[in-house]
Parts: structure tokens; sequence; C-alpha cells
């Protein structure tokens, strides 16, 4: 099996090495490379670039570095480093924070999977919740090891809905903690959204998004509530989502063209 590894965080991020170094140990026959950002890349959508150059190096066997954002590095990795030889399967993580909610539109992990799915390859995102507090101070990327290799042991890679990604999240507790996995639907996360004016030592004035995180809405059967009742969550979202239910409401604005 061909797998490759990418993520927001960059090549070197603690999350991506876990996984690297887990599935090599359990599945040592499997074709694993990572092609990630050469530095952190959060927080930055489905940003792609169309108007500069892109640069590959290879740090290792089997691990490059990518001058450009995540979604770059999901589409070169696959048509530079792979080609005509696809991987049967792109993982995108371990992200060091939840990709819960409306994350999804804000997150890189889920852009570099989404990427993949746009060129033809299934792919899912991988994130651990550690903003929740579960009482361990450390980052436990073992547990989202597990959870990666029970899915590849399940051959989810021939399951996932054509022109769909899976986006799994996390909590961040042992293995033997968790409660289970439950399919979910996209929860609401409480930012604050402020903006902070201040000034540069030149007395320049410029704006700071402070945005506090004030928490989550947990309706049944959604992300956010999955992760607070300790089951790790698993949505299955749709690159070419349909049109909403409401759209009825805004028949008449559409006829009057």
């Amino acid at each position: 099996m061909k797998i490759m590894l990418t993520n927001d965080d960059g090549f070197s991020a603690p999350g991506i090495e876990a996984l690297y170094a887990g599935l090599k140990s359990i599945h040592p026959s499997f074709e694993i490379k990572i092609c990630a950002p050469v530095t952190e890349r959060s927080s930055t959508g489905h940003h792609f670039s169309l108007h500069d150059m892109l640069r590959l190096e290879k740090i290792e066997e089997d691990i490059y570095a990518c001058s450009g954002y995540p979604a770059d590095c999901s589409a070169l990795g696959i048509n530079a480093i792979y080609g005509k030889d696809k991987p049967d399967l792109v993982i995108s993580g371990i992200n060091r924070g939840g990709n819960l909610a409306q994350d999804i539109y804000y997150s890189g992990t889920l852009a570099a999977a989404r990427e993949a799915v746009l060129n033809g390859v299934p792919a899912l995102g991988i994130s651990l919740c550690t903003e929740f507090d579960f009482g361990h101070m450390d980052h436990l990327y073992e547990t989202g090891v597990m959870i990666v290799t029970k899915l590849i042991d399940e051959k989810i890679h021939n399951k996932i809905p054509k022109d769909h990604v899976l986006n799994i999240n996390v909590p961040n507790l042992p293995f033997s903690d968790l409660k289970g996995m439950r399919i979910t639907e996209l929860g609401r996360r409480k930012y604050g959204g402020e903006v902070e004016k201040r000034y540069d030592p030149r007395g320049g004035e410029y704006w700071w998004n402070t945005s506090p995180y004030n928490g989550v809405e947990t309706p049944e059967g959604s992300d956010c509530a999955a992760i607070v009742d300790r089951f790790a969550s698993l949505s299955v979202l749709n690159v070419f989502p349909k049109s909403s239910d409401k759209k009825a409401s805004l028949q008449e604005i559409a006829e009057a063209f």
C-alpha cells in the first residue's frame, strides 16, 4: 500500500513524525512518504500558489519539504513525487489541535486532504484535540496513530465515498480511555472575533486578530459533543456540497433575472 502523509504544521512537526514512525513500525511493507510544508502553515485554508514558484526539497529518503501551503503540498506530492502511480491514500495530520465545526474552513489540514480528493486520491484529515481539558498536558499522538492504523486495517481507502473527505478528531486521551468513535455532523465553535489596535515601534498602526476561544456548542450528534464525551469523531465532508434545502426561499430572486 502507498500512503502519502502531509499536514499544515510542517514536515518535522511531532504529529506527522509520530504518524510516520507508527505506520512504518506497524506496517513495514507499506510505502510511506511525507510531503509537507517546510514551515508551519496553520489556518491558511485552501490557499493555492498560482503566482509563486514551488520548491520541493528532499530532506531524506521518502521525506520532502514543500515551500508552499498545505494544498500545494498535497497536489505537488501526488503529481510530482508519485506521478502516474498515485498513492492509495493521503493522510493529513496528526494536527496539533482540533479541527471541529467551522474550523474546516480555516484548516490547512483539511485543505490538504481536500486537495488530494480533487486529485483523485482518497483522503482523510486527523487532528488531536489538545485544547480540551482531559487532565493530560502531553500531546498523545499515539492515540491518533492507533485510530489511523485501525482504519487502514479496515481498508478505509476503499470505503470513503467518491468526492468526500473524512475529518477525524481525537480526544487527547490514551487510546484505552476512548469510549469509541461516532459518525458526526459539524457542531459550532464559539470564537470572539475581536481585533485589537496596536502600534509598531515606529508608531505605525496595525491590527491583531485576538479572536478569543469561548468553548463549543454540543448539540447531539455533533463532532464537538463527541469530543466532550470522550469519543473520537468522524465526519464525512462532501467536497462538492449540494445547495441547502433553503434555496426555495431564494427562487424569486433568481426568477427576477
